[in-house]
């Protein structure tokens, strides 16, 4: 909360968030719900996501001050990248999207699972082209 503290010293009123929609990872707590709820004091409606509990209190939070919220879960590293039909793409009016979650409790099974498809893929063709979760 320090972070929270600090940075609405400084942007409180400085920067007019009204009508803006805003994804805030990670941001049932922490630098997250610190993120969501300096968001929301400047005008932006507050999508409030995280894959551990208190998503929703962040967001009641949020809503009992006079801010626009909503919570939801949302795994950002699954799937990753997000492919082109993903609806995230498609919404409408969504300016501010901070990246701050961390990993998931399955993010290391989730990434063995990669690096040994990957492997797998090279060994069997000897090609490095088309491997799950390339990036370049």
């Amino acid at each position: 909360m320090v972070y929270y503290l600090r940075y609405n010293r400084i942007l409180k009123g400085m920067i007019d968030l009204e009508n803006e929609v805003a994804i805030v990872t990670g941001a049932g707590h922490g630098i997250g719900e610190a993120v969501a709820k300096l968001l929301a004091e400047n005008g932006a409606k507050v999508a409030v996501t995280d894959v551990v509990d208190g998503r929703e209190a962040v967001a009641e939070s949020i809503e009992s001050a006079g801010g626009s919220a909503i919570a939801r879960e949302m795994d950002v590293t699954d799937p990753e990248p997000l492919p082109a039909d993903h609806p995230l793409w498609s919404f409408e009016n969504v300016q501010i999207t901070p990246h701050n979650a961390g990993n998931t409790p399955k993010y290391y099974d989730r990434l063995a699972d990669i690096l040994a498809t990957n492997i797998r893929r090279i060994e069997e063709t000897g090609e490095t082209e088309g491997l799950e979760n390339q990036v370049g």
